[in-house]
C-alpha cells in the first residue's frame, strides 16, 4: 500500500519506492541485529524452571 502512494504521489517514479525498501531493509537488518542481545538480557530476567520449588503445598509422601 505504501508502494503504491508512492507510486501515485512521484507520478510514477521508482526512486521513491527504492528508498523506501532501502529503508525498510535496512531497518530489519537492525533488528535482526540486535535480536540476539535483547533475547539474552530478556532471558537473563526470567527465573529458571529449576529454580521453582520441587513441590507445592506440603511434603510429599
Amino acid at each position: 500500500m505504501i508502494a503504491t502512494w508512492l507510486l501515485h504521489e512521484f507520478d510514477g517514479a521508482w526512486l521513491p519506492i527504492a528508498l523506501y525498501l532501502v529503508l525498510t531493509a535496512a531497518i530489519s537488518l537492525i533488528a535482526v541485529l540486535f535480536a540476539p542481545a535483547i533475547a539474552k538480557r530478556e532471558a537473563a530476567k526470567e527465573p529458571m524452571i529449576s529454580d521453582a520449588p520441587a513441590s507445592v503445598g506440603g511434603a510429599a509422601s
